[in-house]
């Protein structure tokens, strides 16, 4: 009989393993949120291919199918997924939704806060809010929150594990928080301005007090029309930023000629949508957010 423990053990030790529910999201960030909570009581999978954002995602066929076996769906809602309707219509899905923003006051695309709603999913693509409301980390604990109650709701007799790793991962956040405002409270007040083309900083911009001073995109590849790049390299160079800060997929020669010719720093390594490659320091939200912190602190200074 004892030859046989040892296997007996391993059998029961992989029952939680294959009945671990499965959790979809619809972005790295959210992805490494739940993983952080939900930790080995979990399977947590994102819908989206690598490199792809949320707003460019095209759903297929076999992104119906791995929503259809899902026991938990997490979206970011305010419009992030314009495609989120369409995608639950055409899949089996009938568990669960969590909006990760709901209950969160955001920003409006006129820079007005909008008050906290409790839109269902399918409504919250309302075209006038700003998504990325986690490049705030105070925002990023309501998510948690959120994600916190979702998974208790999902797996009852393990809301006390979920709990204990929101509470020890807000900690962690309000420590990020902390690191992040004294960092940029060392930019000095005349070149605390974020000029970009990015659109994904509005949150970032308003917690720390910078100003965000809008320039054209360069799209990989792109070639602006000659005058369009002249005003664009006249408009930098009188407005004597510090840096200017570009998609990494922008067209690199442009990119060159705007540093040389304004003798401005370029920047083309800041994370927007997703995180850093596996085994990167950006490779967790906590990590990824520290990284654009320093990368901007550094460029500004």
């Amino acid at each position: 009989m004892s030859l046989f423990r040892p296997l007996l053990l391993c059998l029961a030790l992989a029952v939680p393993i294959a009945a671990q529910p499965l959790v979809v999201t619809t972005s790295p960030v959210l992805q490494d949120l739940v993983q952080q909570i939900g930790g080995d009581s979990v399977r947590v999978e994102c819908l989206l291919p690598a490199g792809i954002r949320a707003p460019d995602f095209e759903p297929t066929p076999e992104s119906a199918h791995r929503l259809g076996a899902a026991q938990l769906f997490v979206v970011n809602g305010a419009g992030y997924e314009p495609w989120l309707e369409d995608l639950l219509k055409q899949s089996s899905y009938d568990g669960p939704v969590l909006v990760a923003t709901q209950g969160l006051a955001l920003l409006g695309l006129d820079g007005q806060w909008h008050e906290p709603t409790d839109d269902a999913p399918v409504n919250s693509a309302q075209g006038d809010l700003d998504p990325y409301a986690w490049h705030d980390p105070q925002n990023v604990v309501h998510y948690v929150a959120n994600i916190n109650g979702a998974l208790t709701s999902l797996l009852p007799a393990r809301a006390g594990a979920f709990r204990i790793r929101a509470a020890a991962y807000t900690r962690e956040l309000q420590a990020l928080q902390a690191y992040a405002q004294a960092q940029l409270g060392s930019i000095p007040r005349d070149r605390r301005r974020l000029a970009t083309s990015l659109q994904a900083f509005r949150y970032f911009a308003a917690t720390y007090g910078l100003q965000i001073v809008p320039i054209p995109g360069l799209a990989a590849g792109q070639e602006l029309r000659p005058a369009v790049l002249e005003h664009m390299l006249t408009g930098i160079a009188r407005l004597h930023v510090p840096a200017v800060f570009f998609e990494s997929t922008a067209n690199a020669r442009t990119v060159k000629r705007i540093a040389d010719e304004t003798q401005t720093k370029v920047v083309t390594t800041l994370y927007t949508d997703g995180l850093g490659a596996a085994g990167s320091p950006a490779a967790t939200y906590l990590g990824m957010f520290r990284a654009n912190v320093d990368t901007i602190v550094q460029a500004l200074k």
